[in-house]
């Protein structure tokens, strides 16, 4: 069998990872099978130095939905215009808090800081690769969530509203040295991927890659 067969079935995974903002509270999978996705996902995704600075927690019906309320409560908070906020809540009613559950991302800073403090020449990098750790989980998950007939996003209020770290932290009692880093709101899909109104387009690949070989 040729590599290129071999790898099929990885490259159709990711092929069919995008974003749904269409999501239902439904799940074709039981949560203890979600549970069993998400520990995968965490145990080999890579870090640097195997320092496993990653965190993730598995939210569903009722604690799913408390996330999505604090977050509208935020989201209120710090938009003024009326019409904004609005939509912005409207936005995280119908696109995220309609799913049936969240994945939220942490990296663990007493990890990265005594990762640090053994190897202060790397002291800097330490801090890079915990958010490329970080960003290997958010697309490993995500594709293992759409392999299994879910449609997901990754949304980023934990940056954007200052308070909103503290909020999921104290909500959910968890250790305050773990930063947010994303959230995925999941469901059945409701429609397609994506915006309809624009298709997503390719850059030509030859202007992505240059190869020089033998």
């Amino acid at each position: 069998m040729s590599g290129q067969n071999l790898s099929d079935g990885f490259f159709a995974a990711m092929e069919n990872r995008r974003s749904y903002y269409g999501i239902k509270k439904e799940c074709p999978i039981s949560d203890a099978e979600l549970e069993a996705i998400v520990k995968r996902c965490v145990k080999h995704s890579p870090t640097s130095f195997n320092m496993q600075s990653s965190r993730a927690v598995l939210l569903t019906g009722k604690h799913h939905e408390l996330l999505w309320e604090k977050i509208a409560e935020l989201s209120d908070k710090n938009t003024e215009d009326e019409g904004q906020k609005q939509a912005g809540r409207g936005k995280i009613e119908g696109c995220f808090k309609a799913g049936y559950g969240t994945v939220v991302f942490f990296e663990d800073q007493d990890v990265v800081n005594n990762w640090s403090k053994q190897m202060p020449m790397f002291e800097e990098g330490f801090k890079i690769w915990s958010e490329d750790a970080a960003g290997i989980l958010h697309y490993t998950v995500w594709t293992a969530l759409c392999a299994n007939g879910l449609g997901a996003t990754l949304q980023h209020y934990a940056t954007l509203f200052k308070e909103a770290q503290g909020e999921v932290t104290s909500a959910f009692q968890l250790p305050s040295n773990w930063k947010c880093t994303a959230m995925m709101p999941f469901g059945t899909p409701a429609g397609p991927p994506g915006n309809p109104a624009h298709p997503k387009e390719f850059q030509d690949l030859d202007e992505r890659v240059k190869t020089f070989l033998g």
